[in-house]
């Protein structure tokens, strides 16, 4: 119990030794998973107190659940990535490091509530990034000590695959801009919608060469269910507004063409492509577009899961995985997605500015970010290859 106490004040005061001492020892997960439950208490207090209608049994026992299942599936998705990408170590052992991150989450919830409640959103919005930037570097930290890179030259996870061409990119763009600005008939924009997923899988398929493939053949049923789908949803359409519901449906168009891509490369050569920068900025570009024309209520939480797809297109283009700088800017899109969406910052921005500009300004610290990371690692690349050839 000693050393658990010790290992608490440690995660504080000098992680690094902490997680160092801990590798030296059994794994254990009883301590680490007592702090999360704590975590979890304390989260759901607060929040019980701010909603005053909800039950505090109730509140209490979401916080903890959430807790620990944060707790287990944050840990799993880092190691599957590492695993994918050639590392060695124990998920076990990431689980007790990553356990004790969590006595800064509860010196951040509290801080942090306390100075919601009795100061104002707008001081508690600092606090909270400090904290947020606080648990995710010591993610880093706990990953540096747990796993060591496995040097894989016969298998490469990410490989370039198949190029579609810029031709047919450009003019879905183009056809996505046309339906959003041009007054047509509903069912006449829902057409065109649905031809596209046919198009796309054609174009795919046709690149392939895989027309026989009776695989391939059933991912045609998507564009068909979702042709069907429109039948039973149409009330819904009507309450959302059609290009709120027209939105939607492109966006599962893009990930069903691109879900058809990668799988197309891996069933061929066992390889994930790599994610194209220039479709990336197409794709951002169309958010932007699509959310200054037509806001939604959850515009916030889209903003912020671009910061870490860009970061990690960046990083697998460059293939930059081991450099200390990339996880630093890993920290700063994972702060972004904890911060923003769970907290006051972007309803703050919205009560001072109009909302196309809070909108311009989110999307403006995402290129920022992402031109950043990029000259970043783009420079880093070239002085790596200079000292080779040198």
């Amino acid at each position: 119990m000693w050393g658990g106490t010790e290992n608490i004040v440690g995660i504080v005061k000098s992680p690094v030794e902490t997680y160092r001492n801990l590798l030296h020892e059994e794994e254990k997960l009883s301590i680490p998973f007592v702090i999360v439950v704590i975590s979890g208490l304390v989260k759901g207090l607060f929040t019980s107190l701010q909603l005053e209608a909800c039950s505090l049994s109730i509140v209490i026992a979401k916080g903890v659940i959430v807790a620990i299942l944060a707790w287990i599936g944050i840990a799993g998705i880092i190691h599957l990535i590492l695993k994918a990408s050639g590392s060695e170590g124990s998920y076990k052992r990431l689980l007790e490091l990553t356990g004790y991150i969590y006595v800064i989450s509860v010196l951040g919830s509290v801080t942090g509530n306390i100075a919601t409640m009795y100061t104002n959103a707008l001081l508690a919005t600092p606090i909270y990034a400090i904290f947020t930037f606080w648990c995710v570097w010591l993610y880093v930290l706990a990953v540096r000590e747990t796993y060591q890179r496995r040097e894989i030259q016969e298998k490469q996870i990410f490989n370039e695959c198949t190029g579609i061409g810029n031709g047919p990119i450009i003019v879905t763009f183009a056809v996505f801009i046309f339906l959003l600005y041009c007054p047509m008939n509903r069912l006449i924009c829902f057409f065109v919608t649905i031809m596209m997923y046919f198009i796309w899988w054609g174009i795919i398929t046709s690149s392939y060469g895989i027309w026989r493939d009776k695989k391939a053949l059933l991912w045609v049923s998507v564009p068909v269910i979702v042709s069907l789908s429109f039948l039973y949803v149409y009330k819904i359409i009507i309450i959302f507004t059609f290009y709120n519901f027209l939105g939607f449906i492109w966006l599962v168009f893009a990930l069903f063409s691109y879900s058809y891509y990668i799988w197309c490369c891996y069933h061929l050569s066992r390889a994930i492509p790599t994610i194209r920068l220039d479709i990336l900025s197409l794709i951002t570009i169309a958010f932007y577009i699509f959310m200054i024309e037509f806001p939604v209520g959850y515009d916030h939480f889209v903003i912020t899961l671009l910061f870490p797809l860009w970061w990690l297109s960046i990083t697998v283009s460059y293939k930059t995985w081991y450099r200390i700088s990339t996880w630093i800017w890993a920290c700063i899109a994972l702060s972004m997605i904890l911060l923003v969406p769970f907290t006051f910052m972007f309803m703050t921005l919205s009560s001072l500015y109009p909302y196309p500009t809070v909108i311009s300004i989110f999307f403006a610290a995402l290129f920022a970010y992402a031109a950043s990371y990029y000259k970043i690692i783009k420079w880093g690349t070239v002085r790596e290859e200079a000292k080779r050839t040198s």
